[in-house]
């Protein structure tokens, strides 16, 4: 097995589960804009793709205003729900405590806001963990554009 000095892990279905936050955020932003909601399913299948991507996807609807709109929904409930409900998947943290224990970095590279993840780290009591988070705020392309990573490999 080959030892490396650092780690790069995604966040959704990596190292945590936010599902319940999304479908909640996603289904209250479909609700204030009177549109038809999407099932859950549809809503989990969307995770991991820009909010505005998500929303053509479920709506069909490409519109900057209907974007935009969606997205301020969305933030506004996802603020509220998604930190405290959102949990580690499996062992991630135990592997994320193994390899800092053996003196390894670690980063996060995600097309989720940054700044939420590093929040959802600090609620589980493990911020410490982490080395380096690059979200969505940190780069022009979000992935699979490998812009994030090579920012991570820079720091």
């Amino acid at each position: 097995m080959k030892n490396y000095d650092a780690y790069i892990f995604d966040f959704d279905y990596t190292l945590a589960d936010a599902t319940e936050p999304v479908v909640g955020s996603f289904l209250y932003a479909l609700e204030k804009m009177n549109l038809q909601k999407s099932s859950r399913q549809d809503i989990i299948n969307t995770i991991g793709i820009p909010i505005g991507e998500s929303y053509t996807i479920l709506t069909g609807d490409d519109s900057e205003e209907g974007i935009e709109l969606f997205k301020k929904y969305q933030k506004e409930k996802s603020d509220e729900i998604t930190v405290p409900n959102t949990v580690f998947i499996g062992d991630a943290k135990e592997v994320l405590q193994i390899l800092k224990n053996r003196g390894k970095k670690i980063g996060i590279v995600s097309s989720r806001w940054g700044q939420r993840i590093n929040d959802i780290f600090e609620n589980l009591n493990s911020r410490e963990l982490i080395d380096f988070i690059i979200g969505t705020e940190h780069v022009e392309n979000y992935k699979p554009n490998p812009e994030g990573l090579f920012k991570m490999i820079d720091m």
